[in-house]
């Protein structure tokens, strides 16, 4: 499986997000993993492939090229132009170049939105993460009762 994983840049969670990536490798085997490159989530999948040995392709957003025609520009902090919308067009590339076959996703932003929104366009489908305070962490993975 070829499996894209995304999320927030402030997912912290490390230890679920191993969890649900070593519950997903040994049942459905992960060939290798796709991410965009960013802290938190992004990160945390890359850092998961190179300590299990698994092929990983990070596809950073080009936020300084404001040379697309369709390019957003806004001033970000220290005054830098950046294109808006380099990360959007970053998760088209993702999944028209690297074509994942599946999505591992975590609690993220108006940009995980936008790249669960791609996946479900492309018929990727697209396991969940999430945290609920009053359960074990190894209930957090969705779906595992699709798997009992």
């Amino acid at each position: 499986m070829r499996l894209l994983v995304f999320g927030g840049r402030d997912y912290d969670r490390r230890d679920i997000a191993f969890l649900a990536l070593d519950h997903l490798h040994w049942r459905l085997g992960i060939e290798a993993v796709i991410h965009g490159a960013a802290t938190g989530a992004d990160e945390t999948g890359g850092l998961w492939a190179c300590a299990r040995g698994i092929e990983c392709f990070a596809v950073p957003a080009d936020w300084g090229n404001i040379s697309h025609a369709d390019a957003l520009i806004r001033i970000g902090k220290g005054g830098r132009k950046y294109d808006a919308r380099a990360g959007a067009r970053r998760n088209a590339l993702m999944l028209a170049e690297y074509r994942p076959t599946r999505a591992l996703e975590f609690p993220g932003g108006p940009g995980t939105f936008d790249m669960r929104r791609r996946c479900d366009a492309a018929g990727v489908p697209v396991f969940q993460v999430y945290e609920r305070e009053h359960r074990p962490i190894y209930e957090a993975i969705w779906p595992l009762e699709l798997w009992r």
